[in-house]
């Protein structure tokens, strides 16, 4: 046998744990570039709508509140 073939398949679950954990992290943190630039008219404000979703976290809790507006001072939002 290979070593491919050894190999166990928890590689794929240690993909799908890592996707699942980074994906949501890229998608917050993609709200502050994206949104500077709607601001400066560089992208259509059309692309805002995907971050829908934050902006009523945003307004039904106050800690994500304090915390993207923290994070949104930083890119000049």
């Amino acid at each position: 046998m290979t070593d491919d073939q050894q190999r166990p398949r928890s590689s794929l679950a240690v993909w799908l744990i890592v996707g699942a954990v980074l994906l949501p992290v890229l998608y917050v943190l993609s709200s502050g570039p994206v949104i500077s630039l709607c601001k400066y008219g560089y992208l259509a404000k059309e692309c805002l709508v995907i971050y829908i979703p934050l902006a009523y976290l945003g307004q039904n809790y106050s800690i994500v509140r304090q915390s993207l507006q923290a994070y949104f001072d930083l890119w000049g939002v």
